[in-house]
C-alpha cells in the first residue's frame, strides 16, 4: 500500500538534497572574493559602475560626446566592444589602476 508512496518521497528529498547541494555550491563561487572586491570595489554601487562606464566610453569614443545625438550614440555603440573590469599598471600613477576596458585588450593590459 505505501510501496509507491515511499519510492516517491525517497525522489523528491533525493531530488531536494541535489537542490540545495547545487545552491551551495553556487553561493559559495558568488561568495568568493574578486578583483573588485578585494580592492575594496562592489559591483553592486551603482553610482561607481556608471563612473566607470563613463569613462570607458569616454575613452573609447571621445571627451565631446557631449554635443552627440542620441542616434549619434547609438550607431557609435552599435559597432562597440564589450567591456569588462581589468586592473592594469599605468606609469603615471603609483599602483594599479582598476577600470572597465574591452574585452580584447584585458589580456594584455594585466
Amino acid at each position: 500500500m505505501w510501496g509507491f508512496s515511499r519510492s516517491l518521497i525517497f525522489v523528491g528529498l533525493l531530488l531536494e538534497a541535489v537542490w540545495c547541494l547545487v545552491c551551495m555550491y553556487l553561493f559559495a563561487l558568488a561568495a568568493r572574493p574578486s578583483d573588485l572586491s578585494s580592492r575594496g570595489r562592489s559591483i553592486t554601487c551603482g553610482i561607481r559602475t556608471i563612473l566607470d562606464l563613463a569613462g570607458s566610453l569616454n575613452r573609447d569614443l571621445g571627451a565631446d560626446t557631449n554635443w552627440h545625438s542620441e542616434r549619434e550614440l547609438n550607431n557609435a555603440l552599435k559597432g562597440h566592444r564589450a567591456v569588462g573590469y581589468a586592473t592594469w599598471k599605468d606609469n603615471d600613477k603609483v599602483g594599479l589602476q582598476l577600470g572597465l576596458v574591452p574585452f580584447d585588450a584585458r589580456a594584455s593590459r594585466r
